[in-house]
């Protein structure tokens, strides 16, 4: 369901790992980039969402070309290396190196999370709470090393 959380109706809501209730929707008066929106539903990046071969770089390098290179791509982290849980295409992934987006700066644009831009601070919410033993958050990327 998309923007629909009314009061009393957060039970039948995706409520993502990691996190005590659903994203927040998109807020209105600070629309998301609607080019990224835009490529996030092209057969081409779903196609990217898709295969498990795409690396999660390549999905938010499209994206930043996309934002005509507004914007950044961000990286994630695990203190313990190699130790990174992420919840991809509906599924918990564990054990990874680390993990790429794209950032307008107030949303993330995820899309084997989500298919709608998620708000900054809940993706990092996300992330946290499903790697308590910690993780790091930068666009000084590193990528496989």
């Amino acid at each position: 369901a998309k923007g629909t959380a009314t009061a009393g109706k957060v039970a039948d809501e995706f409520i993502p790992p990691g996190m005590e209730r659903p994203f927040r929707p998109v807020n209105p008066e600070f629309p998301p980039n609607k080019a990224v929106v835009d490529a996030m539903e092209s057969p081409r990046i779903k196609g990217m969402t898709a295969c498990d071969g795409t690396d999660c770089s390549e999905i938010a390098s499209k994206l930043l070309a996309a934002a005509g290179g507004k914007g950044k791509v961000i990286e994630v982290r695990p203190t313990q290396r190699s130790n990174l849980n992420l919840y991809e295409n509906g599924n918990e992934v564990p054990g990874q190196a680390y993990h790429q987006v794209y950032t307008d700066g107030r949303y993330v644009y995820d899309p084997r999370l989500s298919s709608q831009p998620i708000p900054k601070g809940d993706w990092e919410q996300h992330i946290k709470g499903m790697n308590p033993d910690g993780v790091t958050i930068s666009d000084k990327l590193q990528g496989l090393r």
